[in-house]
């Protein structure tokens, strides 16, 4: 399920930043770069660290955390 949501991002992503808003291809594969760095850096330490605080608060955290990225690349955009 965070695949598809993540992959959904990034598609639909990519067409709202390139349309819509009017950035380039470059601009707009660099404003995801650091959401794929951020997810290969965290799926390298998830297992990890669901042997050391199980697998519920991890979920919790990580979605805490995606919505507070969300918020932020919404933020931007009305700026």
């Amino acid at each position: 399920m965070a695949t598809a949501l993540i992959i959904t991002v990034f598609f639909l992503g990519t067409f709202y930043f390139q349309h819509a808003v009017g950035y380039g291809a470059l601009r707009t594969g660099l404003l995801f770069l650091p959401v794929a760095a951020a997810t290969m850096f965290g799926a390298n330490l998830t297992g990890r660290a669901i042997a050391k605080a199980g697998a519920r608060p991890l979920a919790v955290t990580g979605l805490l955390i995606t919505a507070i990225g969300m918020a932020l690349t919404r933020s931007h955009l009305r700026h």
